[in-house]
């Protein structure tokens, strides 16, 4: 079963997360795990596949030559960056958890979150979650399912699983490994917690919350 080894960092200029912020993302983390030892979860990655206007229905994922399978083992591997960072850490490659290193930092309020190939560290852009802390008042575990499957795409990108260019809806980028595991964590959580959402008659989970992360290629950080 794997776990997730968490830990916040400082951003620029001192920026700090809250208490109530870690124990936000805390409480989202525990969703994420849940979801992904899920046999369902397991299932829906084994058997994913997506429809190409041109080349039919596709078994795998967009934008890598990993199977469903290699995908799957490697998100439940512990094969993460994060290694002996702190004094404290007893990390180590394939050590059976995920390791979640998250910075706050301040940009454009449509960016969810951001990564690059060379770190380890995931930003969440407080500009945005702020607002969606708001919107989100009265389904507060909507905010945690959310920022569980941020968490979860910034992840895949960690584990080098990436897409073209920032456009969830661009190039079949939705079926790319980021993506598509995130969708697949959003639908299942929102089963598992059904019980938990009081739900107005009008809201639309398919078009409320869409992740478009920032991806940068060649910058070692971007807080």
């Amino acid at each position: 079963m794997i776990t997730f080894d968490l830990k916040f960092g400082i951003g620029s200029n001192n920026l700090e997360f809250s208490e109530e912020y870690k124990s936000l993302i805390n409480n989202s983390c525990e969703i994420l795990i849940e979801v992904i030892n899920s046999t369902e979860f397991q299932n829906d990655v084994l058997e994913y596949k997506w429809q190409h206007k041109r080349r039919g229905y596709i078994s795998g994922f967009n934008h890598t030559n990993a199977s469903r399978s290699e995908v799957l083992n490697k998100l439940l591997s512990g094969n993460d960056k994060f290694s002996d960072e702190f004094n404290d850490d007893h990390n180590v490659i394939n050590d059976g958890d995920i390791d979640i290193w998250i910075f706050p930092y301040y940009a454009k309020r449509k960016i969810v979150g951001s990564t690059n190939p060379s770190t380890y560290r995931t930003w969440l852009n407080l500009n945005y979650w702020n607002r969606r802390i708001i919107t989100n008042k009265i389904n507060p575990i909507l905010t945690k399912i959310e920022i569980a499957e941020n968490i979860l795409h910034e992840y895949c990108h960690n584990l080098g699983f990436g897409h073209k260019g920032n456009k969830p809806h661009k190039h079949y980028n939705r079926h790319s490994v980021p993506y598509a595991l995130g969708d697949i964590f959003n639908k299942i959580a929102l089963k598992l917690n059904e019980n938990k959402t009081k739900l107005m008659s009008d809201f639309d989970f398919e078009n409320e919350f869409i992740v478009d992360c920032s991806f940068t290629e060649n910058k070692d950080n971007v807080a």
